[in-house]
């Protein structure tokens, strides 16, 4: 089993900014994250992004790329049989970033964190 990307970003020198542990912003739904830095200045922000989830990785993401049919999607519906078609979605969704965390191993999507030329596929 792949290691927590938390645990990841720890071992490799991240850091609670203090004060920043529950920053409230109107960026993001509902706003309430975690925010981590190294000593280069990289930061790591981890908590609440989307209605209804899980905390999750919000910044930065590496690249994802999941295709579905467009009658899977989200946020489309009635979508009629005969205009269904295979779409790619991406990292903007958490739904497709917590299924990375949880099949990806965790070290490779910390380095795609910071290395966009890295691109993960989903099934």
């Amino acid at each position: 089993m792949s290691k927590f990307l938390l645990d990841i970003a720890f071992e490799k020198g991240f850091k609670l900014i203090l004060g920043k542990h529950l920053d409230y912003s109107t960026m993001r739904v509902n706003g309430i994250c975690s925010i981590y830095e190294d000593n280069q200045g990289r930061q790591i922000i981890w908590g609440l992004h989307e209605y209804k989830k899980p905390p999750t990785l919000i910044y930065p993401r590496p690249n994802i790329l999941k295709y579905i049919m467009l009658s899977e999607h989200p946020y489309i519906s009635n979508i009629k049989p005969e205009n269904d078609k295979k779409i790619c979605i991406g990292q903007q969704y958490d739904d497709v970033v917590n299924q990375a965390l949880k099949e990806i191993d965790n070290e490779l999507l910390f380095e795609a964190m910071f290395d966009k030329s890295i691109i993960i596929k989903l099934n």
